[in-house]
């Protein structure tokens, strides 16, 4: 699923006029709203170093063997640096970006390697994290991967669709590595609220594109696509970069959320399976014995 999440990112915003316009608008909608200040820049650009991504998967690695899980720890180094790796392969040598003259021509920039960073950092420590903190885990990691996206789209970095691949990037590794663990289960009002707020935001989110996405079309049809399509719309229609950048905000929110919580259950949620019903007593008559030799 969350392959053909990137992939359909891919092919909708990417390699369409209207994909790529509701995209950037929504990209120059966010950087025109709430531009973030420099000290967010300085903190985000701190955490993504190599030294700051280090110290985090130092802190993993830690985790998993001061519970005595040495693979946990394998797993968790192999989430993150597959997911980045793979981001990397992505942008530069898979997933090209068309110039479709919506605007200036771009190079590839899908999927985020700032917010894979986070992402995989966020799946490592859910990974690690002991059973009894792994839903509240779940909800740090969101908070943590929505900080770093939106601000790579407020900077004017990345555009929406770049960092939703980026999610479902680490999500596919973290997916693919995390191990199935029987034991209690705890923590089930904080994952129902999680996946709650996660689809009703990813769908308040979705329905916003849409809107704005029809808006763009009629604006587009009418003019025979002629010109700078985002440009043209953001200038003369500053309402939709506005719903476009609160539609991308809620979209990046949701898909983040359940992605965290779908890492948070494999690891959480597989009850031990259930004892075999005890044989008959040989000695009780009629029970548990053949009436052919």
């Amino acid at each position: 699923m969350s392959s053909a999440g990137v992939l359909g990112l891919w092919a909708i915003f990417v390699n369409t006029r209207l994909g790529q316009a509701v995209d950037t608008l929504a990209m120059f909608g966010l950087q025109a709203t709430s531009a973030p200040t420099q000290q967010l820049i300085s903190v985000l650009h701190t955490a993504i170093s190599y030294g700051g991504l280090g110290l985090i998967l130092l802190l993993a690695v830690v985790t998993a063997l001061l519970r005595r899980r040495p693979h946990l720890a394998l797993r968790a180094v192999g989430a993150i640096v597959g997911a980045n790796l793979t981001t990397q392969v992505l942008k530069t040598a898979v997933l090209p970006r068309p110039d479709l003259y919506v605007n200036w021509a771009t190079p590839p920039s899908l999927p985020s390697g700032h917010t894979t960073a986070a992402a995989s950092t966020a799946v490592a420590f859910i990974m690690v994290a002991p059973i009894i903190t792994r839903a509240w885990m779940s909800l740090v990691g969101t908070v943590w991967v929505v900080f770093v996206g939106m601000t790579t789209l407020m900077s004017g970095w990345h555009r929406p669709s770049d960092v939703l691949a980026a999610v479902l990037v680490a999500t596919a590794w973290g997916l693919l590595l995390a191990p199935n663990e029987s034991g209690r289960v705890v923590g089930h009002g904080v994952r129902r609220k999680i996946a709650a707020a996660g689809w009703i935001t990813l769908g308040t989110g979705a329905t916003f594109l849409m809107l704005v996405a029809v808006l763009v079309a009629r604006s587009a049809i009418l003019q025979d696509f002629a010109g700078q399509i985002v440009f043209t719309s953001a200038t003369g229609h500053p309402l939709w970069a506005v719903l476009s950048a609160v539609g991308a905000t809620l979209a990046v929110i949701g898909v983040t959320a359940i992605a965290m919580r779908e890492i948070d259950l494999v690891r959480s949620e597989l009850r031990p399976p259930a004892r075999p019903a005890a044989p008959p007593h040989a000695g009780h008559r009629g029970v548990g014995r053949s009436r052919y030799p």
